[in-house]
């Protein structure tokens, strides 16, 4: 197959434009950037859409959709699950045209080969509203394509390397739950507390209770590297992939620097997010935002490990929601209120030992995530050198 673009998506997909209208309501899908289509209701575990459905858009199987205000992040997705379901009327829809393995085509939309032309089509000043047209759209460039035939031979290797990768993503999931429940096994369950262990609010055992830098991070890499709300996950680990830098004077720095072990509390967020907690590693110089509340403990009382995890306990994230004040999309808990949590704590040798074995779990998951990595990693190159005639 040449590399010179001599189609066009348009040569592969129809737009087309179905309303519900007075048929029985189907599953309300939306549209994520990274997982496809999803029921409305399991991702935000509510209905949003209207009550009035019949302009809403029909989409069947192997049918096509995008957000026009985020495909430039990937939000593009094909129907594989259900026989017919509804979709906002804010995406174009599209058929597979005759000729093509609509799963061949769906294959080639996801590729690093458009997805890093996506951006060029997209267009505005907003960062989150910058729209692509189905014009623009079904005018992208792409290779002669193979024959059905050989399509259909590409889709099978393809489906089994994407398989490896969903049960790389199962054992990764199994992994993140361990923490936990090695947390209930070792501690039992702090909300009853069967063990007994003595309650102290969380500020008698605090020596440093500290808000973040409100200094203006730069991404030009002037300063000292700061972490942000981005960089701590709803499950505590640390998310470097990403990170800006921020200048400050010296005494600032010296009373704002990180130390390893120190506990980072996320203070304001939105109510789904706001409390999740992380505890730094000291691998680097480096800070953290005001969206933080920085913490030292009494290391006699409290190891970090075992209150970061008491944190990210989902009784304690549904707690924590319940606490924080403020609008739905910027919750605040305020250090006062952090001071004021009960802690059943466990004798300190104890807390030492689960602190050991999360320390040989998280050892575990970076093993997990290289894998994850390279199999990533093998998957895009085998769709690269799917549409360009080389698999």
């Amino acid at each position: 197959m040449k590399e010179s673009l001599t189609l066009k998506l348009g040569d592969l997909l129809e737009e087309f434009d179905h309303r519900l209208g007075p048929q029985a309501e189907p599953e309300i899908l939306t549209l994520t950037e990274r997982m496809g289509f999803i029921p409305q209701q399991e991702r935000f575990k509510k209905r949003l859409a209207i009550t009035d459905t019949t302009d809403y858009k029909l989409i069947g199987l192997n049918d096509i959709a995008f957000n026009p205000y985020l495909l430039w992040a990937g939000a593009v997705a094909q129907n594989i699950r259900w026989e017919k379901a509804i979709i906002s009327p804010l995406y174009p829809t599209f058929h597979v045209r005759k000729g093509y393995n609509a799963r061949f085509v769906n294959y080639l939309l996801c590729s690093q080969f458009l997805r890093s032309r996506y951006g060029a089509i997209s267009f505005g000043s907003v960062p989150r509203k910058r729209r692509t047209t189905v014009r623009d759209f079904l005018n992208l460039g792409i290779p002669q394509q193979p024959s059905l035939a050989e399509q259909e031979r590409i889709v099978r290797l393809l489906d089994e390397a994407n398989e490896l990768r969903k049960l790389r993503a199962q054992a990764d999931r199994r992994t993140a739950d361990l923490i936990p429940a090695l947390f209930h096994e070792m501690f039992g369950d702090p909300s009853t507390n069967p063990k007994g262990w003595p309650v102290l609010l969380a500020g008698e055992f605090m020596e440093e209770c500290e808000y973040g830098t409100s200094q203006k991070a730069n991404e030009e890499g002037r300063g000292v590297p700061i972490l942000r709300m981005g960089n701590v996950t709803t499950e505590g680990r640390l998310d470097l992939k990403h990170w800006k830098t921020v200048e400050l004077p010296k005494e600032e720095f010296a009373k704002q620097r990180l130390q390893g072990g120190d506990v980072l509390f996320n203070r304001t967020n939105s109510r789904e997010l706001v409390g999740k907690t992380g505890m730094w590693d000291g691998r680097f110089e480096a800070v953290a935002a005001s969206y933080f509340i920085r913490v030292r403990f009494r290391a006699e009382i409290e190891h970090p490990q075992h209150f970061t995890t008491f944190m990210n306990l989902p009784s304690m994230k549904s707690r924590l929601a319940g606490t924080a004040r403020g609008a739905v999309g910027q919750a605040n808990i305020n250090s006062r209120e952090l001071k004021s949590i009960p802690v059943p704590v466990p004798l300190i040798d104890l807390q030492e030992q689960f602190a050991k074995r999360v320390s040989e779990i998280r050892e575990l998951e970076a093993g997990q995530a290289a894998s994850r990595e390279r199999l990533d990693a093998l998957f895009q190159s085998m769709l690269h050198r799917a549409f360009r005639g080389e698999l």
